[in-house]
């Protein structure tokens, strides 16, 4: 079945030729391949799931640099859209555990520039950013690791997009230095994690996150992605006082 718009039930469209794209993912890793882990990358696989919201995260933030999707089909920009409807950007963010490529600072940076009177910035944090320098002038590449202490003095709003094991990390951090924060939540397991409740990791962090909010007296909001997405973890997300 076919939506309004063209999607076909959960997949996505890709606007470049479908004789290009092997081409231009074995190029990528020809280039890039070596900034991954050893076997991560399989261009035959990366090439199947193009057009599929079921791909890693990963391979997301690929298809994005490539200029594969239309925006409105890109993931990150359905988490733009739904930071955008809760906060206003043009301020000074801080993306934490932006992945490989940061795909959401990319498009939030692109946003910003073009608001009337532009002033805001967007820096992007993670050990294993591919690149050196960003092609955005008010984004700022940060080749580091976040902790709950990391200083947050220069920024108005936390955000991470399936952030995994730093999820606490961001939380603790923007409550105790009164920062907004907008996170989207992945369902990643930690390996030694154990539930004896049934609990899964998600649903311990949104406890975890209503538990640092209020006790520093702040409310703890959750949404949802557009359906389209085929994303079944929320946002949270969380104003300062």
């Amino acid at each position: 079945m076919v939506d309004i718009e063209g999607r076909i039930n959960g997949c996505w469209i890709p606007k470049v030729d479908f004789y290009y794209l092997r081409p231009m993912i074995k190029e990528f890793i020809r280039k890039y391949g070596d900034k991954y882990p050893e076997g991560f990358l399989d261009d035959r696989k990366l090439f199947l799931k193009v057009g599929s919201y079921l791909a890693k995260m990963e391979y997301f933030q690929i298809y994005h640099y490539l200029d594969f999707m239309g925006e409105e089909d890109d993931i990150y920009y359905g988490y733009y859209k739904e930071l955008k409807k809760h906060f206003d950007i043009d301020c000074n963010i801080l993306d934490v555990a932006s992945g490989y490529i940061p795909a959401f600072g990319d498009i939030v940076a692109k946003h910003q520039i073009h608001l009337p009177n532009a002033k805001g910035t967007i820096a992007v944090c993670d050990p294993v950013l591919i690149f050196d320098e960003s092609k955005n002038a008010n984004m700022k590449l940060i080749k580091d690791k976040f902790h709950p202490g990391y200083d947050l003095s220069s920024y108005d709003l936390i955000t991470g997009i399936m952030p995994c094991t730093v999820t606490r990390d961001i939380i603790t951090a923007a409550c105790e230095q009164d920062k907004d924060f907008f996170i989207g939540l992945c369902t990643c397991t930690p390996k030694d994690y154990y539930s004896i409740d049934d609990k899964t990791y998600m649903d311990e962090n949104i406890e975890f996150a209503r538990k640092i909010c209020s006790r520093f007296d702040r409310k703890l909001d959750l949404c949802d992605l557009d359906a389209k997405y085929n994303i079944n973890s929320p946002v949270i997300y969380s104003k300062k006082r």
